[in-house]
């Protein structure tokens, strides 16, 4: 590196690398390469497997010389980048100007800019560059470089050397100015030294020891002169971390590398079983447009971490690579416990964690009929209905006594289990399995108590373990039973190194849900930035729906504080459990837990957190509300502006109404603006209830607008459509709406033109407008499976027919029911599945059913005087003719019909629609 060092620290460069097993042959060209060595100039031999050559790059003028441009070096330009040839110019490393030829992207980037500006006529300035300095980081060894290097008789040379560090500097002065720059192993002031360089402030000899009496700001430094902020891990965390840097424009300081170990960038885990109901990896991912490119940070995919060396600053990836940090954040979550059972790891068991698992575990389950997941926690449910969702016999395996045993009580855990047995998945607690054995068929779980379970694949999701081996190898202090131990800043005991997330432990928690992990990603993001932020623990409450079950869980749910009490309500027909924990005095709302029905979760949320006194008669909360009595809770107004009401983002009332206050009117600009409920989304529906109680308070008219696109109601759509006789859904948003439509109005306007002019649904014009039950004659389930209904008119059906029906439903493991209008509902088929089911539905003479639609479903009807010794007409074959009659027709709202035969009415004609 003669042009960027002296002699001095060229020889500590050799030393470094020399340390390093980096040997280097000065002052010696290459005579010739051979197959086995490399034969220098002055005789000596080095033994080579491979050669890299990395001599240096010319400028590429061979076209411009044929076309007789002006060229020396590169391609002769002045500092417009023209060439002296009218409408020639020459911009990058293959242009001259005034002798200097450019290698470097940055000062290229600045010609581009120069050039465009001149060809738009937009004047701009001359290119001038102005060189920050070159700033290397090779294996833990710092160097920086900028300005002049050769010193001249008249120049003053100022230098320090530190014999134990191995710290040299080195300033080149001319005429009393700082002239040149040159600092090996503590680059820390490499910032101000750039600034200075550029500066008529006179040199003074304090400099060399970072005695600077005014220090310049370094905000228009280069990337080069960047410290370097290494992130491990790009989950949700890690992505959130990245994003409230870009916030506090860290991005602007720091020079960020991301280190994700999976091959796919952050994506939501929170919804991850909905990839199996036919949602796509990309509509999962975190990362917005162009983020990585935008915000110049450095994205390394597939690339797991594997050593950190605290002492020279350098992390280590799989392949040997290494990168020197000034900031290290680890962000590298939790991996799936897997309990230690002979036969854990046989080929059909699986971990539920990763897009990577659940590809692996779909694929197993193409050939499988059977399921078992390991865990009965919130991760072990959410398997389980993955499991359903691709059509297997499902059972769930609990070593507690209850499911969901750290929130739910046991009322609660027990009004789970009831529903979740009805929707079909066994369960199984208090089951420690001793092994798991191969068989002929399948796998066999032992358990302690004698008895067994067999089944084709198991799933493992028996909770996680913080992901701490990196820290545990660098000797970063851990927990007692693992995890990053960090404080209220989320440092690690290492200095510059933080933790976040699931691999962090504060006050001796993990945690594991994503909101305290956004938190901790938002102080170390605030403390990197210089803000004064703490981190001092978090909310666990949670709210979700387990197999199509809501179930939330918030505070002290199982009633430990000393003398607190509870109130329980339990509806059993309609199997829904409420229970509160209140303090002693009454006063106070400690906990709780809701399964069935979460509808209260968010106003008891509110109330716990923000300590509101409750009303004389706490039972109230969760009893059902009596027809005509007053709300039994405050509302949204009763709360401070600083209750939390979003806290992945950590978003207040206060921060919604002030967005409201702003000009924020709708739930899409309330969301962009606070990023309130774009998280796990629980929050939803409070946001909407703040958003509408401050513009009311605003004096502002809260109206019932379909959408942002539409100003209307449904009922105004309605007669818009009907009035003006509109036909098609581009007509209507061209007169009465703005935009291209979103996915509210357009099934909206569907539904109203089908029903006003009963149009032929899949035209072109009205294809965009259906949803997926119209577009692939299916009905979706709340597990997010569809069913499938095949026309029968008047419940007539072929021998023949039946045994496609049956074969269909065996092929792809449907679940069958006859249905109440007479005809077979095949349940539990998947998004991919249902082009394949219909085309052969359609071969044996089947079509649609339109149990999805708001249309005509059924014409039920007895079998009348063709086999009934009671029936006085042709019931069945009136029957038949209404069906294909009105078959397709649209309406509001679905249209049942039915004929009876007789007076003994056993189709329930005068109780349909028409009868």
């Amino acid at each position: 590196m003669e042009q960027q060092l002296d002699e001095q620290a060229g020889a500590l460069l050799a030393q470094r690398l020399a340390e390093r097993g980096i040997s280097c042959a000065l002052n010696a060209g290459v005579e010739r390469v051979t197959p086995q060595a490399v034969l220098l100039s002055d005789g000596r031999e080095i033994p080579a497997a491979r050669v890299v050559m990395a001599t240096g790059v010319r400028p590429n003028i061979t076209l411009a010389q044929s076309a007789g441009l002006a060229c020396q070096r590169g391609i002769i330009v002045n500092r417009r980048l023209a060439t002296a040839v009218p409408g020639v110019s020459a911009i990058g490393e293959c242009c001259e100007i005034d002798g200097q030829t450019f290698g470097l992207v940055a000062p290229c980037m600045q010609q581009a800019d120069v050039l465009a500006a001149r060809l738009a006529d937009n004047g701009g300035e001359d290119f001038h560059w102005q060189d920050s300095g070159t700033r290397l980081k090779v294996t833990g060894i710092d160097l920086f470089s900028a300005g002049r290097i050769q010193a001249t008789p008249e120049d003053e040379s100022w230098c320090s050397l530190d014999p134990v560090t191995g710290h040299y500097r080195r300033l080149l002065v001319r005429h009393g100015q700082l002239a040149g720059v040159l600092l090996f192993g503590d680059c820390a002031s490499a910032a101000t030294f750039t600034d200075l360089l550029h500066t008529t402030q006179p040199a003074q000899a304090g400099w060399i020891f970072d005695q600077f009496t005014t220090q310049p700001s370094a905000a228009g430094t280069q990337t080069m002169t960047k410290p370097t902020l290494a992130l491990v891990g790009h989950g949700m965390v890690g992505h959130h971390f990245l994003e409230q840097c870009v916030s506090r424009n860290l991005h602007q300081q720091y020079q960020i590398v991301v280190f994700g170990e999976e091959r796919y960038a952050a994506y939501d885990r929170v919804h991850l079983s909905e990839y199996f109901a036919g949602r796509s990896a990309d509509s999962l991912s975190l990362v917005a447009g162009d983020f990585f490119a935008e915000h110049g940070i450095e994205l390394r995919l597939s690339q797991a971490v594997t050593g950190i060396d605290i002492e020279s600053r350098v992390i280590r990836d799989a392949e040997g690579h290494e990168l020197h940090w000034d900031k290290l954040v680890l962000a590298t979550g939790s991996y799936p416990f897997v309990p230690p059972i002979p036969g854990n790891d046989l080929p059909d068991c699986f971990v539920y964690r990763t897009l990577d698992d659940l590809d692996a575990i779909a694929a197993r389950a193409k050939t499988a009929t059977r399921g078992v997941v390991i865990g009965g926690g919130l991760l072990g449910l959410e398997a389980a209905n993955a499991l359903r969702q691709l059509g297997l016999s499902t059972a769930v395996v609990e070593f507690a006594p209850n499911l969901m045993a750290v929130q739910l009580d046991n009322g609660g855990a027990a009004m789970l289990r009831e529903k979740i047995v009805e929707l079909g998945v066994g369960v199984h607690t208090s089951k420690a399995t001793t092994a798991i054995t191969p068989m002929a068929d399948g796998l066999m779980l032992n358990f302690a108590d004698g008895s067994s379970l067999e089944t084709d694949m198991v799933v493992f999701s028996a909770g996680i373990r913080p992901q701490d081996a990196l820290a545990r190898s660098a000797g970063i202090r851990l927990g007692e039973r693992g995890g990053i131990a960090v404080d209220n800043q989320c440092r690690t005991s290492a200095a510059d190194i933080y933790a976040i997330g699931e691999c962090a432990l504060w006050d001796n928690k993990i945690y594991g849900l994503v909101a305290p992990g956004y938190q901790m990603a938002r102080v170390a993001a605030g403390v990197l930035a210089g803000e004064a932020c703490a981190f001092t623990g978090a909310d666990m409450s949670t709210k979700l729906k387990l197999l199509g079950v809501d179930v939330a869980s918030f505070g002290d749910a199982q009633g430990r504080t000393a003398g607190s009490q509870s109130y329980q309500w339990i509806h059993g027909p309609e199997q829904v459990y409420k229970k509160i924990v209140v303090s002693a005095d009454g006063k106070q709302l400690l906990g709780g837990v809701l399964v069935g029905d979460a509808s209260d979760y968010a106003t008891l949320l509110q109330m716990m957190l923000n300590e509101i006194a409750l009303p004389s008669r706490p039972e109230s909360l969760i009893l059902p509300a009596l027809e005509g009595s007053a709300p039994k809770a405050l509302g949204v107004a009763a709360l401070p502006d600083s209750a939390q009401i979003c806290s992945c983002h950590n978003v207040s009332k206060g921060d919604i109404c002030q967005a409201v206050s702003a000009g924020a009117s709708s739930i899409g600009a309330i969301k962009s603006c606070t990023k309130a409920a774009t998280g796990c989304g629980g929050c939803s529906a409070l946001v909407k209830q703040v958003m509408e109680y401050q513009l009311a308070q605003q004096g502002v008219e809260v109206k019932k607008d379909i959408c942002e696109h539409f100003p209307y109601s449904r009922q105004e759509i309605y007669h818009l459509v009907r009035v003006n006789r509109i036909h098609t859904f581009e007509q209507l948003i061209q007169r009465y709406g703005h935009g291209d439509g979103c996915e509210i109005c357009k099934p909206l306007v569907g539904s109203v033109l089908a029903s006003c002019w009963n149009e032929y649904l899949l035209k072109p014009a009205h294809l965009p407008l259906q949803d997926t039950n119209d577009r692939y004659f299916a009905n979706i389930q709340k597990d997010g499976t569809y069913s499938i209904v095949p026309r029968m008119p008047a419940g007539e059906v072929t021998p023949d027919g039946l045994i496609a029906i049956g074969h269909i439903a065996k092929r792809y493991a449907l679940y069958s029911k006859i249905t109440g209008g007479q005809r077979i509902d095949l349940f539990g088929a998947r998004l991919e599945q249902l082009p394949d089911i219909w085309r052969e539905l359609l071969a044996a003479g089947f079509e649609t059913g339109h149990a999805y639609g708001k249309s005509l479903r059924t014409v039920k009807s007895c079998v009348g005087s063709t086999w009934c010794r009671y029936g006085v007409q042709d019931s069945t074959g009136l029957a038949v003719t209404l069906e294909h009659r009105y078959k397709g027709l649209r309406a509001p709202h679905k249209i049942k019909m039915a004929v009876s035969g007789c007076t003994r009415e056993c189709a329930e004609a005068q109780s349909k629609d028409v009868g």
